[in-house]
């Protein structure tokens, strides 16, 4: 006869219905590789783990091995958006006995993410921000979908959020907006942040609002990298700002050597 592995599938599984334990060894093997269609580790789980009950050595193995796998795959078909996101992480790290597959891993954590799991939102927003897993460079959606899991509790977002504001990466700088999403982080390093910026954030906010005396600090700050990282475009920036006032118009000649740090002010 013609090979054909639509019909083999279908005789082992009947056979396996039957109670014949390598028929189920033979269902669970073929499921778990995909013949005849896509890798099913559900329908794989299945029958591995009645032939492992069977008495099957080969069964129990790949029971031992990839039971995790299978537990996460049970629990993804029954909705659970993490099991779905964790299983996501093991085909795209090939972990827990699974060969590394994108495809699956970028369906997967799409399923997650229409589940409403955080975690899943700031994966996707990395591929989108770094181009992996066939995912498109995308830094609209890679920021929308950071905001939807930092909102989520996701701490990495969050912190992620904060840094970007801070730094003006893809979004203009708002050091209140960092100071806001480093706020949302409820680890350690949120806190951290929240401490080193308040300062800076203080006279961020009066410098917005016309304060002559706060750009010129800010511009120290930036020109030192005293409180945020160092950036002579800002320090500059601010003391363009800062010398047009008409009570400061001396300051660019003042500054135009080099500026003392504000700790040395």
């Amino acid at each position: 006869v013609e090979r054909n592995d639509t019909e083999a599938q279908g005789w082992f599984t009947r056979a396996a219905e039957k109670e014949h334990v390598e028929a189920m060894v033979w269902a669970g093997r073929r499921a778990l590789d995909g013949a005849g269609g896509e890798q099913n580790l559900v329908e794989a789980a299945r029958w591995l783990r009645k032939a492992a009950a069977g008495g099957s050595a080969e069964a129990s193995e790949v029971m031992g091995r990839l039971g995790e796998a299978f537990e996460l795959a049970e629990r993804s078909t029954g909705g659970d958006a993490g099991a779905m996101r964790m299983l996501a992480e093991w085909y795209e790290e090939g972990r827990g006995g699974l060969a590394r597959d994108e495809t699956v891993a970028l369906g997967l954590y799409r399923r997650a993410v229409d589940g409403g799991d955080a975690d899943a939102m700031w994966k996707l927003g990395l591929c989108a921000v770094e181009g992996r897993l066939g995912v498109d460079r995308d830094d609209a959606e890679a920021l929308e979908l950071m905001r939807e899991a930092a909102r989520g509790e996701c701490s990495e977002a969050a912190i992620e959020l904060g840094r970007r504001y801070e730094q003006g990466t893809g979004v203009e700088r708002d050091l209140e907006k960092a100071v806001m999403w480093y706020k949302r982080a409820n680890r350690g390093v949120g806190t951290k942040e929240v401490d080193r910026l308040s300062r800076v954030v203080i006279l961020w906010r009066e410098a917005r609002g016309g304060d002559v005396v706060a750009m010129e600090e800010l511009g120290l700050l930036f020109a030192h990298g005293e409180g945020v990282e160092r950036d002579p475009a800002e320090a500059a920036r601010w003391w363009r700002e800062a010398a047009g006032s008409e009570a400061r118009a001396g300051f660019l000649q003042r500054v135009g050597m080099v500026a003392p740090s504000p700790r040395e002010a």
